[in-house]
């Protein structure tokens, strides 16, 4: 384990020198380096870009577990106009880690963004449910609302406040259908409460709005199903003609590191449409379903994807099987896939795939959603 660590903080480390150079990592995974180099006990390059600078630097802040340090560049520079999103990412990098403290910084900050679903686990709801109080019940406060009802009842302490607005907000449930964030949050309450009824309200939100619209909804309905009734779950994917509409709901088949044998006859004519997109989302899937000779057969034609995308899409799986304390499994894929991710970068300066691959799958890195650190329940 310590020689995984240190080799994603290796690989990380590569990253954000390469991102000096204007490379080609996304935010969240420049964010997600730092992390690594300041769990490692290492510091990050400067960035000429202001805004990228102060990113990184407060995920190698968090990294390290140096939350006052954290704190201080958030009250310098949230006024800022580098800073104006630095809160919203803090919650993502650490809200599981310090909620209390990222909540009062919400309210002493209030025209900054915030993501209050990260902050759920808080010691004190009802000043999270306060940031609310004047604003309109949106989708940001509908998903904090609907967390806080999941978190109270699943340690069974429903929280007052919390479900008196999700109550109202149900009530009220023609004005926000529009919004996914609302029904995604609808669909995990409702699994919670009758699998049943969580299946049908599931099927009448896709015949509305379409598979592709609902994510956490489906994954916490179907990953419940598939351990009481795996034919079941397997012929709600299955119900659909549409390739894509079944890959859609696909993975909740395999939430539980598993390929069940009803859900063979669905991948079997995925993969035979030989489709390289489709083959890549499915090697995703794939890596953590501890399906080896599916794995391969899906790798053959998502071969011929970009390079960097096949890291980006490898990289779950195999973060999912050490989140699930799967270590060795997940070396087990990792050196399966490796001849498809190039050591070096395609053009000079840029990022390794391999590199870019180490770092999204490193052991230890922030959830990013609430339920993320293990293999729990949306």
């Amino acid at each position: 384990m310590t020689m995984t660590k240190e080799r994603a903080a290796a690989a990380a480390s590569r990253l954000l020198q390469a991102q000096t150079q204007r490379a080609r990592a996304k935010l969240i995974e420049i964010e997600l380096a730092a992390w690594l180099v300041g769990n490692a006990g290492g510091q990050a390059p400067r960035f000429a870009n202001p805004t990228d600078d102060l990113h990184v630097r407060l995920a190698v802040a968090l990294g390290a577990g140096d939350f006052d340090a954290a704190e201080s560049l958030l009250i310098a520079y949230l006024p800022t106009p580098e800073g104006d999103k630095l809160l919203f990412h803090a919650c993502h990098l650490a809200g599981t880690m310090m909620a209390d403290r990222l909540i009062e910084i919400a309210h002493r900050y209030p025209d900054n963004w915030f993501n209050g679903r990260m902050l759920t686990s808080t010691s004190q709801p009802a000043r999270l449910l306060a940031l609310f109080d004047n604003q309109p019940t949106l989708g940001h406060a509908i998903i904090t609302t609907g967390e806080l009802v999941v978190v109270g009842r699943d340690a069974g302490a429903p929280i007052a406040g919390a479900e008196e607005r999700w109550a109202a907000v149900v009530g009220d449930q023609l004005s926000h259908m529009h919004d996914p964030r609302f029904r995604d949050t609808w669909l995990r309450i409702a699994a919670r409460e009758s699998l049943d009824t969580a299946v049908d309200l599931l099927m009448r939100l896709a015949d509305g709005w379409g598979r592709d619209t609902i994510v956490d909804g489906v994954s916490a309905v179907l990953a419940r199903l598939v351990r009481q009734d795996p034919e079941r779950a397997a012929a709600v994917v299955a119900s659909s003609v549409a390739p894509w509409d079944r890959l859609a709901w696909f993975e909740t088949l395999t939430w539980w590191f598993d390929l069940p044998a009803p859900a063979e006859p669905i991948l079997h004519e995925l993969l035979n449409l030989g489709d390289p997109e489709i083959n890549l989302v499915l090697a995703r899937i794939l890596t953590s379903a501890r399906a080896p000779q599916w794995l391969d057969h899906a790798l053959m034609t998502a071969e011929t994807q970009p390079p960097l995308e096949r890291a980006r899409e490898l990289a779950p799986g195999i973060f999912q099987l050490r989140a699930a304390g799967l270590h060795d499994e997940a070396e087990r894929v990792r050196n399966r896939v490796l001849p498809l991710l190039p050591e070096h970068p395609d053009t000079p300066g840029d990022v390794a795939p391999r590199d870019l691959f180490d770092t999204l799958s490193a052991p230890g890195l922030p959830a990013l959603v609430p339920w993320g650190a293990g293999p729990g329940l949306p």
